[in-house]
Parts: C-alpha cells; sequence; structure tokens
C-alpha cells in the first residue's frame, strides 16, 4: 500500500469516517425518500459476481431488486418499462466480446438514457456503460487488484456523489473505458486514470466494485479467476493475497460507508 494513500485515509478518517460530507442522514427513517413500487433491474454477468453490498444496502432501504442470471443463460428483459433503475454488475470476460447478453444490455442502457431510467454501473457494467454510449474500453496500462485510494475529481457532480475526496475501494480489472459524450469524468487513481463516471444526477459508471463486500473478496481469492494474482503480479498495483486480505480488515468499512453514500444518492432518482 502507498504511503500516500494510507495518508489520505487517515486525514479522511479525522473529520470523521462514518461522517459523509453532504449526505442525508442514513439512520434518520422520516427523511428518506419513499420506495418504489417497481423493482431495480439487476445484470449477473457471472456466478461470482453477485449484488452483494448493493443489494443488501438497497434491501435495507426497501427497495426491491430483480436479479437477472445472465450466465446462466436467463434473458434480460426486452424493456426496462417494469423497472425503476438497472444495475450492472461486473465478470472477468471483455465488453468487446461477442455474446448477445452484452449487446442487448447495451441496447436497454441507451434505452434507460433515453427514458431517465437511473443506471449504476459496477466495473464491468461501467464498461458496458461506456461502450453503448460511444466511449472506448481498451487494455488498461496497470492492471488493478486489491484495494486502491480514489479521489473525486474536481467537479460539483464528484462532491454530490461521494461527499467526501479520498477513499478506498476494492479493484479487480485489465481493462479501462473512457469517458463517453454527455458523462463528467468523478473520480480518479494513480494507476488507471478513469475510475468513474455520472451524467448527471442519474446514471453512475464506475471501474472499482463498490458493490464488495468479505465473502465476495474472500471467493475471488481462492476461486476460477485468481490466478490473475500471479499473471499481473509485475502491475504495481496488483497486491498479494496476504495483502489483501489485511487490507480489506483496514479499509472495508471506510469503503462501504463512501459505498452507502453513493447508493443512496442514486436512490434518490429511481423512476417511480
Amino acid at each position: 500500500m502507498q504511503s500516500a494513500f494510507a495518508a489520505d485515509l487517515r486525514r479522511n478518517r479525522r473529520i470523521g469516517a462514518t461522517q459523509v460530507l453532504g449526505s442525508r442522514p442514513v439512520n434518520k427513517r422520516s427523511r428518506e425518500p419513499e420506495p418504489p413500487v417497481k423493482p431495480v433491474a439487476v445484470f449477473q454477468f457471472y456466478k461470482n459476481d453477485g449484488a452483494c453490498f448493493f443489494g443488501d444496502h438497497l434491501r435495507s432501504r426497501g427497495v426491491p431488486i430483480q436479479v437477472f442470471e445472465l450466465f446462466r443463460g436467463q434473458e434480460a428483459p426486452a424493456s426496462l418499462q417494469a423497472f425503476c433503475g438497472l444495475s450492472l454488475l461486473g465478470g472477468p470476460m471483455s465488453v468487446n466480446d461477442d455474446w448477445d447478453a452484452l449487446r442487448h444490455s447495451e441496447r436497454l442502457v441507451n434505452e434507460a438514457l433515453r427514458d431517465d431510467i437511473p443506471m449504476f454501473g459496477h466495473c464491468l457494467g461501467g464498461q458496458l456503460i461506456s461502450r453503448a454510449l460511444g466511449g472506448r474500453v481498451t487494455a488498461a496500462e496497470q492492471a488493478e487488484i486489491g484495494w486502491s485510494s480514489i479521489r473525486a475529481h474536481g467537479h460539483h457532480l464528484a462532491r454530490y456523489w461521494f461527499g467526501q475526496d479520498a477513499f478506498p475501494m476494492f479493484q479487480w480489472h485489465n481493462e479501462t473505458f473512457t469517458i463517453p459524450a454527455g458523462a463528467e469524468l468523478i473520480a480518479t487513481g494513480e494507476f488507471c486514470r478513469q475510475q468513474a463516471f455520472a451524467i448527471g444526477r442519474l446514471h453512475v459508471g464506475v471501474q472499482f466494485h463498490c458493490e464488495i463486500d468479505r465473502s465476495k473478496i474472500e471467493c475471488w481469492l481462492v476461486e476460477e479467476g485468481s490466478e490473475e494474482i500471479e499473471r499481473f503480479a509485475s502491475s504495481p498495483a496488483v497486491a498479494s493475497r496476504e495483502t489483501i486480505r489485511l487490507q480489506t480488515d483496514a479499509f472495508l468499512e471506510h469503503g462501504q460507508q463512501v459505498s452507502a453514500h453513493l447508493y443512496d444518492r442514486w436512490l434518490e432518482r429511481l423512476a417511480r
């Protein structure tokens, strides 16, 4: 872990690790928006990349979700009209792969943009939104596996979405997106500059895994695909399994506090 990373996190903790600046109090149920009647559609592209903290957080807010297990061959909906939002999860494939589920997801991304149905793309999902809207997804200069320091970009939307200037997020990727037309860069990283973009206060695409929880991290460290740690070991942004476990103990709580703020901002705009 870079010393600058640790310094950033210490500075944020001094202002109160549990305080997310600019957020509404999440424990004041009287101030929470009424939950929508329609569910959020969640597209799962890989067996070991489920909704995890994202799903838990939405359920804690009374927001129903419907998961489409595309990796099993389940078909995505033909339209999003029965849903109040769209969440696209991650996966080890490339968004440039020849897979019908990816191309149909791109069509639904464009429908969501046209009809103001809020979207949230996690890692592969963020890349998918970028590609669908005319951006490019290419090999990253450095693969990222493990925890990294993310900095909110100097734009008013960054403050709106994240609530603080620097925070830890979990990474597992070797490709990166460009910022599509109409979107704003809202977060950057040391080894991969484009970490998040927003289209106003409705749509977000992130390169990191803010939906992560401890069980997903441990699964990724031991299951199929974990050999990427050795494959990309020459990257300064790839940590060992032991380091990832230690960093998870140190950074997961802070990362999930920022994720909760990010998700609550997104929930405020769900179509009702």
